[in-house]
């Protein structure tokens, strides 16, 4: 491969991240088939679980997610009837619906945990400490300046 210039070093890095999504987006879908479960689905289940504190609303999830509230309510609903999650009325505001993990959800994850600290081990196997800790940095800055878009 020829030598990149900056701006074509720039264009191959935002290639690839649309690249690597899809990428993990197939391996998600194909490791959690077995569970009727999609990347999506996944994903909507980790956001809950690991960005906020108290059960959002969809509006805030949506939001979040940089999705349309009606894709992520079309989300929601199959993990309501999958039951790893409930749908609940706001106590103060009858309007906004809040989203919760259910027990299920927690034991399913609970079941995976060896298997998932192994892909992730495995992901990353070819990083250094200092390497990740970059990589941590550079995602997080990136992320921060495509919120400012």
């Amino acid at each position: 491969m020829k030598s990149l210039d900056t701006l074509g070093k720039k264009t191959y890095i935002f290639g690839y991240l649309f690249l690597l999504s899809n990428k993990l987006q197939a391996v998600i879908d194909r490791d959690f088939s077995k569970y009727d479960l999609t990347a999506k689905q996944w994903f909507l289940m980790i956001i809950l679980e690991e960005f906020f504190k108290t059960p959002p609303t969809l509006k805030e999830v949506s939001d979040f997610m940089g999705s349309s509230h009606q894709n992520v309510k079309q989300i929601v609903t199959k993990l309501v009837n999958k039951e790893f999650m409930t749908i609940e009325k706001d106590k103060d505001d009858k309007r906004a619906l809040r989203l919760s993990l259910t027990d299920k959800c927690d034991q399913f994850w609970g079941g995976r945990k060896e298997i998932d600290l192994e892909f992730f081990e495995n992901l990353f196997s070819s990083f250094t400490e200092e390497e990740i800790d970059l990589f941590y940095s550079f995602i997080n800055k990136l992320y921060d300046k495509v919120k400012s878009l």
